[in-house]
Formats: structure tokens, sequence, C-alpha cells
């Protein structure tokens, strides 16, 4: 519409190709990431409520895994400002930069567990996963054998 508004001639294809390679430039570049997690509130709203909605279903014994492609320090200033600090209290297990969808289709690829401080990786085996811990990569072959989840 912008080039239609202003009369300006263009090929459909090369305006599409153009944004497709903005989008994708400021994605791989963490540029979107690190301008989100400046200022949420300006990309976000707060939901308070969630950890109601959370702590409901966890009371009914549902285990609370929270699974995101996102690096862990976009994701807790996220989280941090929609549900509140101490958001990763809901969870039973936080996985971050998980590398989706090779999370679900891959079968060897070991957990990492991120130091939330830092966000540093720690180099130790992770064999059980733990609640207030923050873990990367991983699949779900091994998040079923960490958490000792069987099928009923």
């Amino acid at each position: 519409q912008f080039f239609l508004d202003r009369d300006i001639p263009f090929c459909p294809r090369s305006a599409v190709n153009d944004v497709l390679g903005s989008i994708t430039n400021t994605h791989i570049s963490g540029e979107f990431h690190r301008e989100v997690a400046r200022v949420p509130e300006r990309y976000f709203e707060e939901k308070p409520y969630l950890k109601g909605v959370l702590d409901s279903l966890r009371d009914s014994g549902k285990r609370l895994i929270f699974v995101s492609n996102s690096p862990f320090w976009y994701v807790d200033a996220g989280m941090n400002y929609v549900v509140g600090p101490g958001w990763r209290d809901q969870w039973d297990v936080v996985i971050a930069s998980a590398g989706k969808p090779a999370f679900y289709t891959e079968d060897a690829r070991p957990f990492r567990e991120v130091d939330p401080a830092t966000g540093k990786l720690m180099f130790k085996q992770v064999l059980k996963l733990e609640k207030g811990r923050v873990y990367t990569a991983g699949c779900l072959k091994e998040l079923t054998k960490t958490i000792n989840w069987k099928h009923p």
C-alpha cells in the first residue's frame, strides 16, 4: 500500500523479499531481542493473573514445562514484565534456546545448564532437570528421561 499511495513503481516480490530480509537480519542479529528486553512495556502487556492460572494448573497435579527458542536473558526480561518477578517458581522446568523444531525431532541432544545470573553455560552433565534451574538445548526424548516422565 505504501508504494501505491505514493505512486512509486515496485515489484511485489522484491518488496516481500526486502521485508523478510530485514526481519530475518534483525532477528538473527539479536537487535530485536535487545530492544524488547530494554523496554518490555512497549511490546508486552502485563498479565499478573497468569501466576494464578499457573498455580491452579500446578495445584491440580500438572507438571509445567516452559520451552522457548529465545535466549534466557530475553525470556527472563519478558516474563519478569508479563508475569512478575519470581516467574520461574511457577514452572517445574525452564528451557531456553531450545532449538525447536530439532528439540522435538532429534533424540540425542543433551541439556546444558545456564547460570541465570550470568547467562553462561555450565560445563557439567545434566542427568536430572530440577525446578529453579535453567536449561538450554536438549530434546523431547531427554526431557522425558530427565524428569522421569512415563506415558500413562
